[in-house]
């Protein structure tokens, strides 16, 4: 997997992080789910420690996800190899859910991972009690495969893409 490529949808830009990020709202940034980085105090620490991190790792990709025309912050996608796939972590601000921003920004990298990164899989997993992420997954017809107390864990099948790709024409 290569670094952090350009992805683009309908509303949302899914980009590498800028300079000019530390300017924006990075309202996930507080948000207790975002990795292990919320030690941390300062905008400018997360953004430098994260960056120097994924710099340092080819099997990583980490994008800013950014809505187009205004370039406002929406949330962050980590991406991780996993088996013969990509495992996918996704944080949207408080703010800004419910709004399909999530569903928008996992098919466009799905899509991406499908077709130019020439995955075979793709696994996301949900906190039990997050009913609106279980939904959106099983919406994308991500299928159930494991669960432990807390996590309910989904995978996705480079075939299971195609066939709704066939019948619905997207994602």
């Amino acid at each position: 997997m290569e670094n952090t490529k350009l992805i683009l949808s309908r509303r949302l830009i899914i980009r590498k992080f800028e300079k000019e990020d530390l300017k924006k709202n990075l309202e996930f940034i507080k948000d207790s789910k975002f990795f292990y980085f919320t030690n941390l105090e300062t905008k400018e620490e997360v953004i430098e420690k994260v960056s120097k991190f994924y710099k340092e790792k080819e099997d990583y990709n980490f994008w800013h996800i950014v809505k187009k025309g205004t370039n406002d912050s929406i949330g962050v996608i980590k991406a991780f190899e996993k088996n013969d796939g990509v495992g996918l972590f996704i944080i949207i601000n408080k703010s800004l859910r419910n709004r399909g921003y999530a569903r928008e920004a996992l098919e466009a990298v799905i899509d991406y991972f499908f077709t130019l990164g020439e995955k075979k899989e793709i696994y996301l997993k949900a906190e039990k009690n997050n009913g609106a992420f279980k939904s959106i997954i099983e919406n994308l017809h991500f299928k159930k495969y494991d669960e432990d107390i807390k996590y309910s864990y989904y995978k996705m099948d480079n075939l299971d893409y195609m066939k709704y790709f066939a019948i619905f024409g997207e994602i």
